[in-house]
């Protein structure tokens, strides 16, 4: 039941929470820059600006190509650059060359700026890439989207009328539409960033207000709803739905979908599932606090820039970032669009079930980046900047754990998450009588693989790093990387300001390359 916020008093009426809600009449902001993401696969990024085509934006593209040198970074952003006269780009030599700026500016360790902008190279780095947009179009709201997009709508897809209002969570509705069916290569393109233009940046009151149909607020807690009513409020990021690859490390989250989802995960099972082809998008336009973030296809307001760096290395880098994000700043909301590009990674990705899903204790690095920020209680009406600075100040004493108690801290958390993950398990098995039989059999693969994994004193090592570190190394490792990022907090005030600074001066990250 809804109550009368800060009073709780009688439940009242979602139309008079509605109503309630401030409307600043922020006017959107046109978003006029895309950022490309690529990780050196020239392929995929030429696919994307051919399919983009005409359609205006300026086109800028970080590459994060391993290259020895720099020469093959150099032609691959050459060659779109002739696709799209006016690209900017930048290589991974770029960025080392910018953080040494940037530190010497900000008046930061050198080591602390290029551990920001290109993170470990052992590991997954494209998230770090996100810092050097950040710092690059700073002040400019802009879209972010990854090279293996195919930047059309495809077909299909119902649309409900209005808005709806969530707290966390996945609002996302999920489909599969079997191993046979193709993601469209082409089409009648869409304004993408029109589309999340319209939203960006734009408060709660104004965007609900302009629903034709009132938003109903079932999916949202009273927290949220008061957070609402109390005070102003804007779109700090968009996300768009897609078709095709889900984009996910692990099989593990489809593998539990209920209802029509699971119907037709069902069908043609399992190779439905391990085709790794789903269709995903909310059924309406949906606002909310936190929740499912995904940075293949995203839109971010200036705010966002100068609130939170990300994590710079690690798979659902993205994902961490959004659950800093929700409790660093929850009035920065998030809302996701009824609206699907592809996304179809060359070549095609499939999921080995037989040997993914006993891999149910993994916990990444990011994973527990997200228990160390949970830990965090923020007092109540603080500031985001005074957020982000307890948050940093947090990190970095959880660091400063002797190792024991840090390795401590970390695995009594995996073990309740992970506990509590083989109970949904369970319960799947109960609730559906152990049928059928091939899903029932992958789902008590999870279940024994996620079992072993709590007997093993070595199961909550995160397994991207054990690729390169023994299990004693690898404590020192992730310790370290949680400091880092505590530090990185600290000091993104002045980091964020000295490359304002550097712009002024005409120094970016991102060079013309045409």
């Amino acid at each position: 039941m809804l109550r009368r916020l800060h009073r709780q008093s009688p439940a009242v009426t979602e139309g008079e929470v509605l109503a309630a809600i401030p409307r600043t009449g922020r006017p959107a902001r046109p978003v006029e820059d895309l950022a490309l993401v690529t990780a050196g696969r020239a392929g995929l990024a030429e696919r994307f600006v051919r399919a983009w085509g005409a359609r205006p934006g300026r086109l800028h593209v970080f590459d994060d190509g391993r290259d020895l040198s720099e020469r093959g970074a150099e032609a691959r952003l050459r060659r779109l650059a002739a696709l799209r006269p006016g690209t900017r780009g930048a290589t991974r030599a770029d960025r080392a060359r910018y953080a040494e700026r940037l530190a010497a500016r900000a008046g930061v360790d050198p080591a602390l700026a290029g551990w920001a902008l290109l993170g470990d190279p052992r590991l997954m780095t494209e998230v770090a890439t996100r810092n050097a947009v950040f710092l690059d179009l700073l002040d400019r709201p802009h879209a972010h989207f990854d090279d293996d997009v195919l930047p059309f709508a495809p077909p299909g897809g119902s649309v409900e009328a209005g808005w709806r209002v969530v707290t966390g969570g996945d609002p996302t509705r999920i489909g599969f539409p079997g191993p046979g069916a193709a993601v469209p290569s082409g089409g009648e393109p869409v304004d993408l960033l029109a589309a999340q233009a319209a939203v960006l940046g734009r408060d709660a009151g104004s965007l609900l207000a302009e629903g034709a149909a009132p938003a109903p607020l079932d999916g949202a807690t009273n927290a949220t709803l008061t957070m609402l009513v109390t005070g102003e409020t804007r779109v700090g990021t968009t996300m768009l739905g897609l078709l095709g690859d889900p984009g996910m490390g692990s099989p593990h989250y489809l593998l539990l979908r209920d209802g029509e989802a699971r119907r037709a995960m069902l069908a043609g099972y399992p190779e439905t599932l391990a085709g790794r082809r789903i269709a995903r998008a909310v059924p309406r336009p949906t606002l909310g606090d936190g929740g499912l973030f995904m940075t293949y296809a995203v839109a971010f307001d200036p705010a966002c820039a100068a609130t939170l760096p990300f994590f710079p290395h690690g798979r659902n880098g993205d994902g961490a970032w959004a659950h800093a994000m929700a409790r660093v700043a929850p009035r920065l909301l998030r809302a996701w669009l009824p609206l699907r590009v592809g996304h179809a990674p060359e070549p095609p990705r499939r999921w080995e079930l037989v040997e993914e899903l006993p891999r149910t204790g993994d916990w990444l690095l990011t994973d527990l980046l997200q228990a160390c920020v949970r830990s965090r209680d923020f007092p109540r009406g603080e500031p985001p900047a005074a957020r982000r600075a307890h948050l940093g100040h947090r990190l970095v004493e959880l660091a400063s754990l002797p190792p024991a108690a840090f390795d401590e801290f970390w695995r009594t958390r995996w073990i309740e998450g992970l506990a509590a993950y083989l109970r949904r398990l369970e319960a799947a098995l109960d609730r559906h009588g152990g049928e059928p039989a091939a899903w029932a059999g992958h789902v008590r693969l999870a279940l024994a693989g996620g079992r072993a994994s709590l007997e093993n004193p070595e199961g909550h090592l995160p397994p991207e790093v054990r690729a390169f570190l023994d299990a004693d190394a690898t404590r020192v490792f992730v310790q370290e990387q949680v400091r880092r990022y505590g530090e990185l907090l600290l000091a993104w005030p002045a980091v964020v300001e000295a490359a304002r600074a550097l712009r002024a001066e005409g120094v970016r990250l991102t060079r013309a390359l045409s």
